[in-house]
């Protein structure tokens, strides 16, 4: 299997992997309550998931890389239910500009920003407009439940749609990190 984490390849390959047009993968997320059910760290779980298996599914055509995920994402809204760790929007502003100029530093020039957190969205979207005209890369935010919207409507018994710490949620915690889902 290809590597595709990017904390698990070595400086000299990741500088080929920039001459070769890899696209880079950062994911975004949170670490916030998940009802009573779920573990804190599903966001940052399930976008890293989504995050390596595209990026498998994806390297057969053009290579990719993973970045590790920024966990500490927007959950102000989040707070009073315990157990929430959130930034100031300007931190995660600052933080992601970083790291993407980070990234085009070292060559790469296509960078989607995978986000898995609700509350991440308008920001991500900002980041990107923001940086567009400014740095020397191609940047794509998406949000995978937005995504997979369709698909996942088709297969959900009692939703419409995925919602925080819903069935869809829940289950693919239960295939990943079943351990640590409630019933």
């Amino acid at each position: 299997m290809i590597e595709v984490e990017w904390h698990n390849i070595k400086a000299q390959d990741l500088r080929r992997l920039a001459d070769e047009n890899a696209v880079v993968i950062l994911p975004v997320a949170s670490i916030e309550q998940h009802g009573p059910h779920l573990p804190t760290m599903t966001d940052t779980r399930l976008g890293h998931e989504v995050a390596i298996r595209a990026a498998r599914k994806a390297s057969d055509t053009r290579p990719v890389v993973v970045t590790p995920v920024v966990w500490s994402g927007l959950s102000e809204h989040h707070m009073p239910f315990g157990g929430t760790l959130t930034i100031s929007h300007a931190t995660f502003r600052a933080l992601v500009k970083d790291l993407i100029v980070s990234i085009t530093r070292h060559g790469f020039r296509d960078i989607l920003i995978s986000n898995s957190h609700g509350g991440n969205i308008i920001a991500m979207h900002q980041i990107c407009d923001e940086l567009a005209p400014v740095v020397d890369a191609t940047l794509v935010a998406t949000t995978y439940p937005s995504e997979a919207a369709e698909e996942l409507r088709g297969i959900l018994e009692d939703q419409d749609g995925m919602q925080h710490a819903c069935e869809a949620e829940t289950a693919m915690m239960m295939a990943l990190e079943g351990d640590l889902v409630d019933s």
